[in-house]
């Protein structure tokens, strides 16, 4: 049976390259604008959608996760089913940084996406089955064992 991600908070994206930052902020219960900050100081402080240097790495995430407690390491093998706070990067086959898109497990095939309705300015976070149309698996932020949200 899969448990499903209990505190899980559904939060929308505000930056063009903010996929990050709201799983980020949903995992750990903050703000999406406290994610931003914690994640900016781990990107030596370039914003977010900095034109020369747009969105954020894994290792962005992982070391801010880590900094409240949340160790997850990454799996290039996707697995049949995600573990819940499992944080999904999916992208198109040949696509460039603007293609790619993390979204969060929340159990089973259920994902929160913090920009369900692209590609509307109007950003808007939703649940959804399965990946976003036309992506594929890429990479996991698994959580470690002993490893709980906030």
């Amino acid at each position: 049976m899969i448990q499903k991600f209990e505190p899980l908070r559904v939060v929308a994206q505000k930056d063009e390259y903010g996929c990050g930052v709201a799983c980020v902020a949903s995992i750990l219960a903050v703000s999406y604008a406290e994610s931003r900050r914690l994640l900016m100081k781990k990107k030596s402080g370039v914003q977010i959608d900095d034109t020369e240097v747009p969105g954020l790495d894994l290792h962005h995430l992982a070391l801010a996760l880590k900094d409240r407690d949340y160790q997850v390491v990454a799996d290039w093998d996707e697995p049949k089913t995600f573990q819940p706070g499992t944080i999904v990067l999916v992208g198109r086959a040949r696509g460039g940084l603007d293609h790619e898109h993390y979204i969060l497990s929340v159990g089973g095939d259920l994902f929160m996406d913090p920009w369900i309705n692209y590609p509307n300015r109007e950003r808007e976070a939703g649940l959804r089955k399965g990946y976003p149309k036309g992506k594929i698996f890429y990479v996991a932020l698994v959580p470690k064992p002993g490893s709980h949200p906030h």
